[in-house]
């Protein structure tokens, strides 16, 4: 070969694939030159990426995620950062509880740099001890997006104030 070969368009090594790869790490799009995840999707419906295996999360802790996000013709819902947070669930037959959804407001069309996103707040009460998240990151729709800086902030709750007893004079 003379010429490098390209994962995103076709030449001789690479001719023979029905499309571009859909999940990618590309290394010449990024946030300060660190690279990012490209999503490219041609249809309805989602492209996910999705960490694995998923990830047991303390009680008692506060999780704050950010993202920078970046959209090239994006037709759909658009492009988002989510976490899906559940539990396994042995009785009565053993399955996953999926207790709750968070993500990110999504991006779409095309956006003129970096769109900063952040996901509403999880909070993780102390009684759920053996709960875990799966984060992912989603194109619902059509066009190409890329994620960069993606901000993962576990921090253990405050405790509460003490309370003062019934019939106390104390504040």
């Amino acid at each position: 070969f003379d010429q490098p070969c390209h994962i995103d368009r076709p030449d001789e090594a690479s001719g023979f694939r029905p499309r571009p790869p859909q999940k990618v790490w590309d290394r010449e799009v990024g946030n300060r030159g660190k690279g990012s995840l490209r999503l490219t999707h041609d249809g309805p419906g989602e492209l996910v990426w999705v960490s694995e295996p998923p990830t047991l999360i303390p009680a008692k802790t506060r999780l704050k995620i950010e993202a920078k996000v970046k959209t090239q013709n994006v037709q759909g819902k658009g492009a988002f950062v989510r976490i899906k947070y559940h539990t396994w669930q042995f009785l009565p037959t053993p399955h996953v509880e999926w207790k709750t959804q968070l993500e990110t407001v999504p991006v779409n069309a095309t956006t003129d740099g970096w769109t900063h996103v952040a996901m509403p707040t999880l909070h993780v009460p102390e009684e759920d001890f053996d709960f875990l998240i799966q984060l992912e990151v989603v194109l619902d729709g059509s066009g190409v997006a890329w994620v960069t800086d993606v901000d993962v902030d576990l921090s253990p709750l405050p405790d509460e104030a003490p309370k003062a007893e019934v019939g106390s004079a104390k504040k």
